[in-house]
């Protein structure tokens, strides 16, 4: 438990200190810094009880539900941040999606609202502007340092992506099959998360993203959760995002909802 938020911790004090190191852009990394200043485990229930909050505002009754599905766990328990990120893409303002860029990887599976701002493009620029120039001000050279970070740790890395590029290429045909199958069917089905299994830099626990979409990721979660520690592989967590889209869509539930509804009413004894 709470080793990602440890670590925050330790990237915050390196930069107290005037060292940049992590994976984060530098003005993530001087929020880090921030939060070091408070006792560790103040911050790290504060992480929780907002992420705890933004689920069920989100979710409402289902949210309980939503707390068996495994990335929501793994946000939870390590300290990490995807929720607080879900949070901000659900407000859908300039100032919250570009808040988002601060995890770039999340920030992807903002894209399709940052091209419903349109007309807002300028104020969407002007808080990019108000985070970003700041932070070259400090240390004008904090991109290449991060770059030369993300190369130094190997990443992305395949080999612990959770996305679709790990994946066996028979399987990746497949996944595509299956996206065209869905197109062709639905035509307006929610694409985001594309957006996330596409992403080589994604972890399992970045799939917390995906919470509501449909109750039948929940098992799905716990079987990739099977076969990470069983035969350490990551790619399987990309089937999260792969599924999300035709399991959740109306014609899809109602389906379901109909087997549900018959399986219900079998009585013992009968076919």
């Amino acid at each position: 438990m709470f080793q990602d938020y440890l670590r925050f911790l330790e990237w915050g004090r390196a930069w107290l200190y005037g060292d940049y190191i992590g994976v984060y852009p530098l003005p993530m990394t001087a929020f880090f810094a921030f939060l070091s200043l408070l006792p560790w485990w103040l911050g790290y229930a504060l992480l929780v009880a907002t992420s705890i909050l933004i689920l069920v505002r989100h979710l409402k009754w289902t949210a309980p539900l939503w707390f068996a599905y495994v990335p929501v766990l793994q946000v939870l328990l390590v300290g990490n941040i995807d929720i607080i990120w879900l949070g901000l893409y659900l407000i859908r303002t300039p100032l919250s999606l570009m808040l988002m860029t601060l995890k770039p990887q999340l920030f992807l599976f903002a894209l399709p609202e940052v091209w419903r701002l349109r007309g807002r493009w300028k104020e969407f620029l002007f808080w990019g502007a108000l985070l970003y120039l700041p932070a070259f001000l400090v240390r004008p050279n904090w991109v290449a340092e991060w770059i030369q970070l993300l190369r130094a740790q190997s990443r992305p890395a395949i080999g612990w992506s959770a996305s679709i590029w790990g994946m066996p290429l028979y399987m990746i045909v497949a996944a595509i099959l299956l996206g065209l199958a869905v197109l062709v069917k639905i035509k307006r089905a929610d694409w985001r998360p594309t957006l996330l299994f596409l992403d080589p830099a994604i972890a399992g626990y970045d799939y917390a993203l995906l919470v509501g979409y449909t109750p039948l990721l929940i098992p799905l979660s716990w079987v990739c959760q099977y076969l990470e520690i069983t035969h350490h592989v990551f790619w399987p967590w990309a089937l999260l995002g792969i599924l999300a889209v035709p399991l959740s869509t109306p014609a899809i539930k109602e389906t379901l909802s109909k087997v549900w509804t018959s399986c219900r009413g079998l009585k013992p004894g009968t076919a």
